[in-house]
């Protein structure tokens, strides 16, 4: 009995000072990971799959707000309208590219900066923006709250 709980002693402090490996992910890479999904749907030859891909990053009640300046900003309850609104302009762009220029990541908050840059099928001009994003996380790691600032 006494060498069975000097072993487990033993066991015990050498499970202590042994590195834990984790396959977590933080949230800065499902950001990350969600960037480059929102990027796809930007492409000319994006499908309702891919936008199905986004709608997975989000919780089913997100809150989202499109800030195009402070008089004017769209809200978002939910995913539904958000989803119709992302199918609704599939096609619409192409030549796509998301680049990170700045990431802050405290708690279940990630602060990204990035620019975006897509060429506009009708006409054929480019367009390119600096975006601040704000995302807040649930406990399961989905977004829950959403703010662009474009």
């Amino acid at each position: 009995m006494m060498k069975t709980c000097l072993l487990l002693l033993v066991m015990n402090m050498f499970n202590q000072f042994i590195p834990i490996q984790t396959n977590a992910v933080s949230n800065s890479d499902i950001i990350k990971m969600y960037l480059k999904a929102k990027e796809k749907i930007m492409q000319q030859d994006a499908t309702v799959e891919d936008v199905e891909k986004v709608m997975h990053f989000y919780s089913d009640t997100l809150y989202y707000e499109h800030v195009l300046s402070a008089e004017k900003k769209f809200l978002f309850h939910g995913k539904d309208d958000l989803r119709s609104g992302y199918i609704s302009h599939l096609g619409e762009t192409g030549n796509a590219k998301i680049t990170v220029l700045n990431l802050i990541e405290k708690q279940n908050i990630v602060i990204v900066e990035y620019s975006s840059k897509r060429e506009i099928i009708s006409n054929h001009k480019t367009e390119e923006s600096q975006i601040v994003s704000l995302y807040e996380f649930d406990n399961n790691g989905k977004i829950k709250h959403m703010v662009d600032y474009l």
